[in-house]
């Protein structure tokens, strides 16, 4: 018998039976960030690569840039870098730094001013430092820079600003170099998280000014999948957590659909789970958890796709087409950012749920432009050199004809020779590719 109730916006289901009562609570969690150490899995070289750069000297470190794509747990991964336990295991003092977190999409209506002001009064809180809370009439710049001069000489000073792209309606010169100031001559590591990169964030400074930009004194660090090892051992940890232990195949099938992506194996983990809790492996109707799924993860690949400039969706549809992509610079760069993913020197799609989602998506373009489905000639003109390809096989099938009626010898036994390979050229250039 099974018992199914809500806390805390996590489905709890009791399993009852005649000897005790065992409650289970699904353990996977899609709405906030990880803030607890065992409950994050991997990207230990990444996590000793970035304090390894905040934490250079005792008391200066580098400005650093963290870079990643919606829900790839890019806040996750900053509450681990300023997590006692973490710092202390990288034998970091943590007594001589102060560590500041602003989620500045959190800080309705800001302005300069008042993103600085949020940072005195977190400064002044951590510090227990008698200075009254900022004021819009005071004079923050000046106000900031006292309390930081006073600061820097005893500790070093590190401020998190999370959701970086908020910051793009008021970041102009002014501000530019306020911060660049602040990290530059009163030893603040400034830590900025985004989904793109700083260059790439349009802002006013860069527009107006010829100056060096605040973000040409970042280091950066993409946070792109988990590996498999970790992905496979978040899974298995997972469900255990829940009082569920799966077989090798129910593992293989979540890290493979989710494409060690740690929000997808939250999310696809979430479902299983409650498919799973009150019945046997071979009782799950798998279809009908791959769409349910599919369904509750196409929301997030479209937000995604939105995301993208042309040229990377241009070659997002010719990866799932099978068309020899020559972007290899957009390639690698969608590879390290963890949409797709390369094995034996050819890239695949991370998931095979996104590339379900790219092959629809392709269609539903076609379909709305009022085009047909392409056919196999269809695919093989879409390309110039399969074009090029084509005719010459076409001119060298010619040559053999000649050479069975007996005609131009020489020309005939040539394309005897070429005849082939052309083919099997144009045929490995058209063959489809599964993704």
């Amino acid at each position: 018998m099974f018992l199914e109730r809500k806390i805390g916006g996590r489905k709890m289901i009791k399993k009852i039976n005649r000897k005790r009562m065992v409650l289970h609570e699904n353990p996977f969690n899609t709405s906030e960030p990880i803030r607890n150490p065992e409950d994050f899995f991997g990207r230990e070289e990444e996590i000793t690569n970035v304090l390894r750069s905040l934490f250079r000297s005792e008391r200066r470190g580098q400005c650093t840039s963290i870079v990643g794509e919606r829900r790839i747990g890019k806040t996750s991964f900053v509450n681990m870098l300023m997590h006692e336990e973490i710092l202390r295991s990288h034998n970091i003092d943590v007594n001589k730094c102060i560590i500041v977190y602003i989620n500045i999409a959190e800080r309705m209506a800001i302005s300069q001013e008042k993103l600085l002001g949020y940072i005195l009064n977190e400064l002044t809180k951590k510090e227990d430092l008698n200075i009254s809370s900022y004021k819009e009439e005071d004079n923050i710049y000046d106000r900031i820079v006292s309390v930081l001069d006073e600061i820097k000489n005893k500790k070093g000073i590190m401020i998190f600003l999370d959701e970086f792209e908020a910051i793009c309606d008021i970041w102009d010169t002014k501000l530019d170099g306020w911060l660049r100031a602040l990290s530059q001559h009163h030893s603040v590591d400034f830590v900025t998280v985004s989904k793109k990169p700083l260059a790439k964030i349009r802002c006013k400074a860069n527009r107006e000014t010829q100056i060096s930009p605040f973000h040409n004194i970042f280091v950066n660090f993409t946070l792109g999948l988990l590996d498999e090892g970790s992905s496979r051992k978040m899974i298995k940890e997972m469900f255990k957590k829940g009082g569920i232990k799966l077989d090798e195949d129910e593992v293989e099938l979540l890290s493979e659909i989710s494409g060690n992506n740690p929000f997808f194996i939250q999310l696809f983990g979430s479902l299983y789970f409650d498919s799973r809790i009150n019945k046997e492996k071979n009782q799950i109707d798998l279809d009908s958890f791959k769409n349910e799924a599919f369904r509750q993860g196409k929301t997030h690949f479209e937000h995604c796709w939105n995301n993208l400039d042309e040229v990377e969706r241009e070659y997002l549809r010719e990866l799932k087409e099978g068309q020899s992509c020559h972007k290899l610079s957009v390639g690698y760069d969608l590879e390290r950012r963890g949409l797709i993913r390369k094995e034996k020197e050819k890239f695949f799609f991370f998931s095979p749920f996104f590339g379900r989602f790219i092959d629809e998506t392709v269609e539903e373009t076609r379909i709305s432009l009022g085009q047909k489905p392409e056919n196999f000639l269809g695919r093989i003109l879409k390309n110039r050199r399969n074009i090029c390809i084509l005719l010459i096989s076409v001119s060298l099938g010619c040559g053999i004809s000649f050479k069975w009626l007996g005609s131009q010898l020489i020309i005939g036994t040539l394309a005897s020779i070429l005849g082939p390979i052309s083919m099997f050229l144009i045929l490995r250039l058209i063959k489809p590719k599964n993704h």
